[in-house]
């Protein structure tokens, strides 16, 4: 009887220990283990042809989108923080006089604004860095160019980027030299001051359009446009690509909704997230449980 009794013990806490840690992976912010597409999704065909780069306001009430083809920036407004099932089109920012006029062709693609005063905003155009300061914060329409930076010394074919939240890091991914640069500016938001200081190898994925980072640095999230997939890399020391790891386990597959997806944005809690398709101009809405 001792025997048996002791059996079901272990029996129930090997039972016990395995929900646990199953529940842990499946519940974490900024994980994609378990992450669902919500079925809410948004098209915006009527303001926008192809889609390029997302950024959201950090409270989650509006967002702002990239495009190649119509040239220009749209920025939505949400009435239910970070459920775009609530957005609707406010404006827009005409883009044709500050792409695409030096050495580069018109390709606008990644975007990204500082998240404390919603007022410096860089755009990619491919070979450029073209950096641009609002003067009403989050207003688009208040846009005012401040300078273009060519990129082609160090780079080769531009899509996605983001800074730190402190500005003194930026990080773009290139799908021709297959790495993610890291560039220190010790001028901090300032595209001026850039400094090379890291090129992350990632020739294993098809073809690399879309960039999104852990707040805390410490996570970096890829779009593979060409698998269909979102990859994960942990980053050991925070914005220090060097030490960043494959979590090859993470992968998440987003070909049921999209056959070429492009941005990818966290929501400020790592709960949700969100991936847009370029040949539909649909932005796609996802829950972490």
């Amino acid at each position: 009887m001792k025997n048996i009794f002791r059996y079901s013990l272990i029996l129930l806490f090997l039972s016990f220990s395995t929900m646990i840690s199953s529940q842990a992976v499946a519940q974490g912010p900024y994980d994609f283990t378990g992450a669902q597409f919500n079925g809410v999704s948004l098209d915006m065909n009527d303001h926008i042809d192809n889609s390029r780069g997302l950024h959201f306001k950090p409270d989650g009430t509006r967002f702002y989108h990239s495009a190649r083809t119509s040239m220009n920036i749209a920025e939505y407004h949400m009435s239910t923080p970070w459920d775009i099932s609530t957005a609707e089109f406010v404006r827009e920012f005409d883009l044709t006089e500050t792409v695409g006029v030096n050495h580069e062709r018109p390709r606008p693609h990644g975007l990204f604004i500082n998240d404390e005063n919603g007022q410096e905003m860089y755009l990619v155009n491919r070979t450029e860095m073209i950096q641009y300061f609002m003067e009403e914060p989050w207003n688009i329409e208040s846009t005012k160019h401040v300078k273009t930076r060519d990129m082609r010394l160090a780079t080769s074919r531009l899509h996605d980027m983001y800074m730190s939240p402190d500005g003194g890091y930026m990080f773009i991914d290139d799908r021709e030299t297959w790495s993610v640069y890291q560039f220190r500016m010790d001028m901090i938001w300032d595209i001026d001051d850039l400094r090379l200081e890291y090129m992350m190898d990632i020739s294993e994925m098809d073809s690399p359009r879309g960039m999104e980072w852990k707040p805390d640095g410490t996570r970096l999230f890829l779009v593979d446009q060409g698998a269909r997939t979102l990859k994960v890399y942990d980053v050991e020391e925070p914005w220090n690509l060097r030490t960043a790891v494959r979590r090859e386990d993470m992968d998440f597959m987003v070909a049921r909704q999209t056959p070429n997806p492009r941005g990818l944005v966290w929501a400020k809690d790592g709960k949700r997230f969100y991936v847009v398709c370029n040949t539909t101009n649909t932005l796609f809405q996802y829950d972490v449980p």
